[in-house]
């Protein structure tokens, strides 16, 4: 009996040295690498990051421009505590306006927003080189609501009936240098709110027809995917009319041969292209509209809401992207 015992003890001891202990120890990996901010995950750098929440940890800069439309008062905004941005974030005053504030002047979000809808001026790249995100024409700035996103955390609200009065952003960077080679990895955290013929996302070389841009949703409930080639080849839809309405998080991905869309770390399209991809030069990308050349496209800008978007100048891989879309998904509360 005391053979039998001391064998049961030793195979249960050797069963946790071999399996137990090591899974234990991943699980509490993949739980701590969820909640670091998405930009620490991965080594790979991105071209520009926009977020509502802190990207990296080392990052200590401003989160966005804001301008009360009340008063015209503008001013650049902290993240919070929390690393979010919130009634709490500290305003840093930029022009006064009519307001009472001066210049430099450091106030909380809440005593500078007071009851007046805030538009977003400025969206700052987290990432270490420039290219922000900025729409210096008052009519066309979108929005900010502190709590339309997901789980009721903040969202920029992107709408319009036309290309004149569509509210978008304007990456400040040639699309050359954004998408090198017309490779890049494409995430978002996402609602699209109307199926409508509407320019989302990207560039486009009207004289050649070259694009790296989308339309989603088009007035057929399909996404649109035209990356690093001429338009329209073949391989570049798929119906997201299920996804009206709804927060997701998205990921287009162009390698030198294919292109693919996932949604929620979910594969949806994962096509050959038609032709290899390509560069272009040109400037801007759009946030809300596609930018054709160095002005936003003849077309209706963006149906919908954004919380966070982040590009890549590189197609990433399963293995690299998978973490990311789980670390956008859960701080996002995307299900």
């Amino acid at each position: 009996m005391r053979k039998l015992i001391f064998v049961l003890l030793l195979v249960f001891v050797k069963g946790l040295s071999q399996g137990v202990l090591p899974v234990s120890r991943y699980k509490v990996h993949q739980v701590n690498q969820v909640n670091q901010p998405v930009l620490d995950v991965i080594s790979t750098g991105s071209t520009f990051a926009y977020s509502l929440r802190k990207l990296r940890s080392s990052y200590t800069g401003y989160a966005i421009r804001i301008r009360n439309i009340n008063n015209n008062s503008t001013a650049d905004i902290f993240f919070d505590k929390n690393d979010g941005v919130s009634n709490i974030s500290n305003a840093v005053i930029v022009t006064p306006g009519t307001s009472p504030y001066s210049v430099g002047q450091t106030v909380p979000l809440s005593t500078f927003r007071k009851t007046s809808n805030l538009s977003v001026e400025i969206w700052y790249n987290q990432n270490v080189s420039g290219f922000n995100a900025i729409q210096n024409t008052v009519a066309n700035q979108p929005f900010l609501d502190f709590s339309a996103g997901s789980g009721f955390l903040p969202a920029l609200l992107f709408s319009g009936t036309n290309s004149a009065n569509s509210r978008f952003l304007v990456v400040q960077g040639n699309i050359s240098e954004i998408c090198p080679g017309g490779l890049g990895s494409f995430l978002l955290v996402t609602k699209p709110t109307a199926n409508a013929v509407q320019g989302s996302f990207g560039y486009i070389n009207s004289s050649t027809n070259w694009r790296w841009s989308f339309h989603f949703n088009w007035n057929d409930g399909n996404l649109y995917f035209d990356a690093a080639e001429l338009c329209c080849q073949g391989n570049r839809n798929l119906n997201n009319n299920a996804n009206l309405n709804l927060w997701k998080q998205y990921s287009f991905v162009r390698d030198a041969t294919t292109k693919s869309v996932r949604t929620n770390t979910i594969a949806r399209m994962n096509n050959s292209s038609s032709i290899q991809a390509t560069s272009s030069p040109g400037f801007g990308f759009g946030i809300g509209i596609y930018m054709e050349n160095s002005a936003p496209g003849n077309i209706t800008g963006y149906q919908g809401a954004i919380s966070e978007v982040i590009m890549f100048e590189k197609a990433l891989s399963n293995q690299e992207i998978i973490p990311l879309e789980h670390n956008q998904m859960d701080y996002w509360k995307i299900y």
